[in-house]
C-alpha cells in the first residue's frame, strides 16, 4: 500500500491525526491491547499509519465526566495517545464510530492535518533559582550621622522660598 492509495476513486486519501485519552482504569498492562484495537479499526478500513505515540499516563488539566452504565463516571487522569494515519475521507465516519463505541476511550479527536507536519516542541523556560549573594567583601565605610538640627539646616537650604 503506498502512501498515494486511493480507497474510493472519487475521494483521494488524506492525513489525519487522532489523540485518545483512555481510562485510568484500564490496566498498564492491557493498554497495548486497547492501542491494538485502534489500529485494527484503521487498518481494517485501509488507513495507513504514518506515524504514532503510545499513550503515557497523565493528569489532566481537568476532571472529564463520562456517562457509562447509566451513571456519570469521573477521570481526573488517563493514558494519552495519539496516531497519524492516511485515509479516504469516505470511510471516516465508518472509524469514528467504531472509537465511539470502544467504551474504554474516554475521549478521542479526530483532525486533519498537513502530511509534513512535524511534532513541534514546546519552548522550555527555565526557572532563575535566586542568586545568593553573599555580604560585600569590602566594609562600605562610616555612615555619617547628622544631627535633628543638622538635618533641619539642610532641608532649609534646599527648600528655597
Amino acid at each position: 500500500m503506498t502512501t498515494e492509495q486511493v480507497v474510493d476513486e472519487k475521494v483521494p486519501a488524506r492525513v489525519y491525526e487522532v489523540a485518545y485519552l483512555v481510562s485510568p482504569n484500564v490496566p498498564e498492562e492491557k493498554v497495548a491491547e486497547v492501542v491494538g484495537r485502534l489500529k485494527a479499526v484503521l487498518e481494517k478500513q485501509n488507513a495507513f499509519i504514518l506515524s504514532d505515540e503510545f499513550p503515557k499516563f497523565r493528569q489532566l488539566a481537568y476532571t472529564l465526566v463520562k456517562p457509562l452504565g447509566g451513571k456519570n463516571e469521573k477521570y481526573p487522569s488517563a493514558y494519552f495517545g495519539w496516531i497519524k494515519f492516511e485515509v479516504s475521507a469516505s470511510v471516516l465516519e465508518e472509524i469514528q464510530r467504531a472509537f465511539e463505541r470502544d467504551s474504554e476511550l474516554v475521549r478521542f479527536l479526530i483532525v486533519k492535518v498537513d502530511k509534513d507536519s512535524k511534532i513541534k516542541s514546546k519552548p522550555v523556560f527555565w526557572r532563575k533559582d535566586t542568586i545568593k549573594r553573599d555580604a560585600p567583601s569590602k566594609p562600605l565605610g562610616k555612615v555619617p550621622t547628622m544631627t535633628e538640627a543638622e538635618i533641619d539646616k539642610t532641608i532649609e537650604e534646599l527648600v528655597v522660598e
